[in-house]
């Protein structure tokens, strides 16, 4: 069975609460990229979306909000912008039994409330795993203060699913020369590679399955060089970088 696990929809409801509530964290340099509209999708455009899987030999797609997850800085905003994604994938999952399916939206960064939510979505609305960006508000998602999330995760052996949210890295050297999506956001793939093994997160965490996009980014060309010099900075990791790289799964979307 092919599963798509990179698969997104952006109903118009979704879309213009995101736009009203400011949610999205992007530096200076990316914001113009908001002022693009948003894909809108809508019922009309699945029997084309159903027929472009088949031709693919594609039995499921699992999806997610991609760059435009339902976080916000007040807490009511995220949950009431996360019940939302999550409840429209819940009836379009129910209307394609098998077909499609979809993970659950977290509303970051307020984390109890991201409990509630990822209780609801797995056990309500039978998604099948979670999705989170590499960071959020500029903070990696591997830091300690969302370890609620990974003990969590790993009590209930759940998927994770990340993506990065198009900041470019937090780095001028790609925003102020315009390669945040094209380039940076292959380097936040590589980046919550690099933050999970350094905070051993999966050491700690080891019944999540971990999903990384795009290929992982660099990291497969880094493996060798990562064995070489990393346990310099990093003395403590229980094993080298590329034995813990090769424990995640890595999506195969390198085209966008």
């Amino acid at each position: 069975m092919i599963v798509d696990v990179h698969a997104h929809y952006f109903p118009k409801a979704y879309n213009e609460l995101l736009v009203r509530i400011g949610g999205k964290s992007l530096p200076e340099a990316a914001r113009p990229l908001t002022a693009r509209p948003m894909r809108e999708d809508d019922a009309s455009g699945i029997p084309a979306r159903l027929e472009q899987m088949a031709d693919a030999g594609v039995q499921m797609q699992v999806l997610s909000p991609a760059a435009s997850p339902p976080y916000a800085e007040k807490e009511a905003d995220a949950v009431h912008a996360a019940r939302l994604i999550n409840d429209s994938y819940a009836e379009l999952a129910a209307k394609h039994p098998g077909t499609l399916a979809a993970f659950v939206s977290l509303p970051l960064p307020h984390i109890d409330a991201s409990l509630r939510e990822m209780e609801r979505g797995l056990d309500q609305l039978s998604m099948l795993g979670v999705s989170m960006t590499c960071s959020c508000f500029d903070r990696s998602t591997a830091e300690a203060e969302f370890e609620p999330l990974y003990a969590e995760m790993n009590r209930r052996r759940a998927v994770l699913n990340y993506h990065p949210i198009q900041n470019g890295i937090c780095s001028p050297l790609i925003n102020d020369y315009r390669f945040t999506v094209s380039v940076g956001a292959s380097l936040e793939d590589s980046a919550i590679v690099l933050h999970l093994i350094a905070r051993t997160i999966h050491h700690r965490y080891p019944d999540i399955t971990y999903v990384i996009p795009h290929l992982g980014g660099i990291i497969p060309m880094q493996l060798q060089r990562l064995d070489n010099q990393a346990p310099r900075q990093h003395p403590d990791l229980p094993e080298p970088p590329s034995v813990t790289a090769r424990r995640f799964h890595y999506d195969i979307v390198g085209h966008g």
